[in-house]
């Protein structure tokens, strides 16, 4: 009885996987992000105001998608991230930012939440695996770099605050969790474009062990990569179910 059930379930299966269809659609995307560092880490330092500066983003995804429904999507992005400070005091400016370009690789999946004869809603939650390429320090004040290496009494020994090279100072990966929502448009059957509000947050702390200091009221808070924006995205349908378009005649 239990081997005839199980042969039962086993054909099942295979009916729905047979009456599934799946659409393949590769594409492109550019967009505008506002990055931020949650909880400002100053080595010790005075903390700034923070400085908002937008910054762009874009990539390329590869999506599924699944009877209408359901769009499982991969992809490759180059973005921005970082924070920008400012203080005025005593008639001075003092600025300071950090910024860090990242290659990310999102796993997104995405649910069609309303179907309309001209728009489509829909929302993607997911998550990105953010490899950071590099970083970019900078400690200004009145626009002239600062050179000089001041003690905070952190190791006992001075340490040159405002270094450029402060690519140890960071982790090398940081994964963070998306969300978009938008709408969906199709201009043909195999193209359509997407008008996207979207953001993500890290869930690691950014500073390595070495440099989590604690601030002048003697506590420290990890820092988070943060960000939110709009993106611009299209789409081509090169294939479905027992179906490569691109040999079509």
């Amino acid at each position: 009885m239990m081997k005839r059930l199980l042969l039962f379930v086993f054909v099942v299966n295979l009916t729905l996987v047979a009456q599934a269809q799946y659409e393949y659609f590769v594409g492109g995307h550019v967009g505008g992000i506002m990055p931020t560092i949650l909880n400002q880490n100053a080595w010790g330092a005075q903390e700034y105001e923070y400085f908002f500066t937008p910054q762009p983003e874009f990539g390329l995804d590869l999506s599924v998608f699944h009877d209408e429904k359901m769009e499982f999507s991969i992809g490759l992005w180059k973005t921005i991230l970082g924070q920008a400070y400012t203080s005025n005091y005593n008639h001075q400016n003092w600025r300071r930012r950090v910024w860090s370009d990242y290659f990310v690789v999102p796993f997104t999946v995405r649910k069609i939440l309303k179907q309309g004869n001209k728009l489509d809603w829909s929302a993607a939650v997911g998550f990105l695996w953010a490899i950071r390429q590099s970083v970019k320090h900078e400690w200004t004040l009145n626009g002239a770099s600062i050179t000089k290496a001041q003690d905070y009494n952190i190791w006992h020994k001075p340490y040159w605050i405002s270094n450029p090279e402060v690519d140890d100072r960071y982790v090398k990966n940081d994964y963070m969790l998306y969300l978009d929502l938008g709408v969906r448009k199709f201009l043909s059957e195999q193209i359509y474009i997407d008008i996207l509000a979207y953001g993500a947050l890290g869930i690691r702390d950014i500073n390595v062990e070495q440099w989590r200091i604690k601030n002048r009221k003697n506590k420290y808070a990890a820092s988070h990569n943060a960000f939110g924006g709009i993106k611009l995205c299209v789409g081509f349908k090169f294939a479905q179910t027992g179906r490569f378009l691109l040999l079509d005649n």
